[in-house]
């Protein structure tokens, strides 16, 4: 009987760790995307051919600009991204985020699900995002 209760015991701490190892794993697919972050223009890394460097807004501080795109992923879709405007009074706008991996297209819309800038992914790390 005391062996029953130990076999017992043991399928549940095995069934529970099984559990918790699918759910930790679920959990860091989506909270570990290297996408979910504020990104900055790092113009000072660009090249030819319209190659454009982007740093974690965190990742240095840049010297003095005008203007500096930038743009913030969230986990849920959405974003908010910087906008130009003409009288250098900048401003940020919300709007909605998606990537397709086959393609490796990132798009970022507006709030009237217009196209605000779509990129092709060359590059994507933890500190660095390369687009074209």
């Amino acid at each position: 009987m005391r062996l029953n209760n130990q076999l017992a015991m043991a399928q549940k701490i095995i069934f529970l760790f099984f559990i918790m190892s699918i759910i930790s794993c679920k959990q860091d697919e989506t909270n570990n995307s290297p996408f979910l972050n504020c990104w900055i223009h790092s113009y000072e890394e660009d090249n030819a051919d319209e190659i454009k460097h982007y740093r974690p807004c965190d990742y240095m501080e840049f010297a003095p600009s005008r203007y500096r795109n930038s743009f913030d992923l969230k986990e849920n879709g959405s974003c908010t991204f910087l906008v130009l405007a003409a009288n250098d009074a900048h401003y940020s706008e919300n709007g909605t985020w998606n990537y397709n991996a086959e393609t490796k297209i990132l798009q970022i819309q507006n709030e009237d699900n217009m196209i605000v800038y779509e990129f092709e992914v060359l590059e994507i790390e933890t500190d660095k995002l390369v687009l074209k």
